[in-house]
């Protein structure tokens, strides 16, 4: 009798206890896109300029440009080999997918000096990139016959907004310019926070400049998505091996066309002749779905896509560097005004 009122009483206690701790999850999550945001805007304040999406064709992407603003400037030492045990890094205006991968990967006879397993260690043990509701410890992916880009993972992307229909532009999803030359002519190609940064080409350019500052937030940095929860279906956690199945890969570099969802979702598609928007995702509802927008295209669409791990909502850090909690039935049409930096939509936010 005894044992089965104490057994009655666990049964209970247990939903309460599993709420608990993914309240404490949820606020951790929270606390990371808020570190974030703090870092763009210590970014920010030391360049006069946002970080850039990324930089140069095949080149870093934003993540490790504000590894030193969220105390990881070991990390980014490493990367671009400053002061660090007299190492070659790499050079982060121009980037080499091969490169990259033997960089990572330790690979003998790299031009530079590859990485050690306690450095790539390192790497995949950032904490700050992780939602803990998702994973922890670490993330990494790692060399084999079928990885497609290896590197640490992380759970926080950018919105893309995009023109859709300019001459010769490139797809959304890739966020480098076509090489050469840079398209400098229409540097209005991303609607989004970030862009990407100015660099020579043709050439082999050494030094790169930001291209945007804050004022070019033009509907205000409260009503501005600067980094949200990517959707990851749970069965592809760690995942990164083909062209199809590319979307749990390296945050530290933009591949064109095959790695940019590493560290960007779309956001909002904007009608290069008439300015009218469309065309973006809304938030996904499921966290392990793998075909959330029921699409019959062999590309799966929910790589597009922003999606928590945490039940009923999805967090954002806003470009004034508050996270926000955003219910997973927000209309599409709200998504997409705060993904454009400079919409002039009103509407009302769907959050308290």
């Amino acid at each position: 009798m005894v044992i089965a009122i104490i057994g009655m009483l666990i049964a209970l206690l247990l939903p309460a206890v599993q709420a608990a701790r993914e309240a404490a999850r949820r606020m951790q999550c929270s606390n990371h896109l808020k570190q974030h945001g703090i870092a763009v805007h210590n970014f920010h304040d030391t360049y006069q300029g946002l970080p850039p999406c990324g930089i140069g064709f095949y080149g870093i992407s934003w993540y490790p440009l504000i590894f030193p603003f969220m105390e990881q400037t070991s990390l980014y030492q490493i990367i671009t080999g400053a002061n660090y045990n007299n190492k070659t890094g790499l050079n982060v205006v121009v980037g080499d997918w091969n490169r990259h991968m033997q960089w990572f990967n330790g690979v003998a006879g790299y031009a530079g000096k590859p990485l050690t397993e306690e450095e790539r260690t390192g790497f995949g043990s950032i904490p700050i990139v992780k939602c803990p509701s998702r994973r922890s410890g670490v993330q990494l992916i790692k060399e084999g016959a079928t990885t497609f880009h290896t590197g640490p993972t992380g759970d926080y992307a950018f919105p893309i907004g995009y023109s859709n229909n300019t001459a010769g532009q490139l797809p959304w999803y890739r966020l480098i310019p076509p090489n050469p030359p840079e398209r400098d002519s229409d540097p209005n190609l991303y609607y989004g926070p970030l862009r990407q940064g100015i660099y020579q080409i043709p050439g082999n350019p050494t030094t790169w400049t930001c291209r945007d500052t804050m004022t070019r937030w033009a509907d205000g940095s409260s009503n501005q998505f600067l980094f949200g929860e990517k959707h990851v279906p749970t069965d592809r956690y760690g995942i990164c091996s083909a062209q199809t199945e590319n979307y749990d890969c390296s945050i530290l570099f933009l591949d064109p066309g095959n790695c940019d969802f590493a560290t960007a979702r779309r956001g909002v598609e904007v009608n290069a002749t008439s300015g009218a928007l469309g065309g973006g995702n809304p938030l996904v509802l499921d966290p392990r779905s793998i075909n959330p927008f029921n699409s019959t295209s062999t590309i799966p669409t929910w790589r597009y896509a922003f999606g928590s791990a945490h039940p009923g909502i999805c967090q954002f850090v806003l470009g004034d560097g508050s996270v926000v909690s955003v219910n997973n039935t927000t209309p599409e049409p709200i998504l997409r005004y705060l993904t454009h930096v400079g919409d002039g939509n009103t509407f009302t936010r769907p959050w308290n």
